[in-house]
């Protein structure tokens, strides 16, 4: 039995799950839910429950502009505040916490550190949602992915790739392959344009989830796996996506 799943993933925790499983898109409107003052720093139970609530909204609401202004700024935040204020705009279908999302992507700000880069990955894929049905959207988060100036962060630019690419955006394609690539013999022909690491698991999991989900194929590739393999990998998918 193949899988995609690498036997060790960076987590980025249970809040980041509670946006990536939540279902949003009701139809109806209804009246903007509060935010707790303590949204920030709360218990990680008391939070949960918060984004919980929200998910059980019904219809299609927005943030008020205080709590929207809230939130922005918590994504400028380092760390869990940041990932917090990503996770609850990420419960919104409405047009303002999309522009919030967008807006923090745009700045291109690099992470103090690779563990504080989880909120950005969140907002990422919080708009990978809308993505299908906003093809400027999609082509935006393209650019952030694998345009002239890309975001700073390689973990970043792959959510942002996966989401445009899901959206049928194909000019991500190569990036992700490359991505693939990296850390291997290959890497030597068709080099990557971020900073060299060591920490490439997550982001070859999701790049390849993205490409062989694109293919209509399984996922078959292994980031652990050996050299070998992730050249055969990124080959067959390169060559069922060219």
């Amino acid at each position: 039995m193949t899988s995609c799943a690498p036997s060790r993933l960076r987590s980025i925790g249970s809040l980041a799950a509670a946006l990536l499983l939540g279902a949003c898109g009701l139809t109806s409107s209804s009246r903007a839910p509060d935010l707790p003052g303590d949204w920030s720093y709360s218990s990680t139970l008391r939070f949960e429950s918060l984004v919980q609530g929200l998910q059980e909204q019904p219809g299609t609401w927005a943030w008020s502009a205080a709590s929207l202004n809230a939130l922005s700024t918590g994504l400028d935040h380092a760390g869990e505040v940041a990932l917090r204020a990503a996770v609850l705009l990420g419960q919104s279908d409405a047009a303002n916490a999309r522009r919030a999302l967008l807006a923090r992507l745009e700045r291109r700000v690099p992470a103090p550190s690779r563990a504080h880069d989880a909120g950005d990955v969140v907002a990422a894929s919080a708009l990978g949602r809308a993505c299908p049905s906003d093809a400027a959207l999609a082509k935006r988060l393209a650019q952030l992915a694998s345009g002239p100036s890309p975001h700073p962060d390689l973990e970043v630019r792959v959510e942002c790739a996966r989401a445009a690419l899901g959206a049928g955006v194909d000019s991500v394609v190569p990036f992700l392959v490359r991505v693939l690539r990296a850390g291997t013999p290959a890497e030597k022909d068709d080099p990557g344009d971020w900073e060299p690491s060591i920490h490439l698991t997550w982001s070859k999991h999701r790049a390849a989830e993205a490409l062989s989900l694109r293919a209509g194929v399984p996922c078959e590739f292994r980031p652990d796996g050996s050299w070998q393999h992730q050249m055969d990998e990124a080959d067959r998918l390169e060559r069922l996506l060219g």
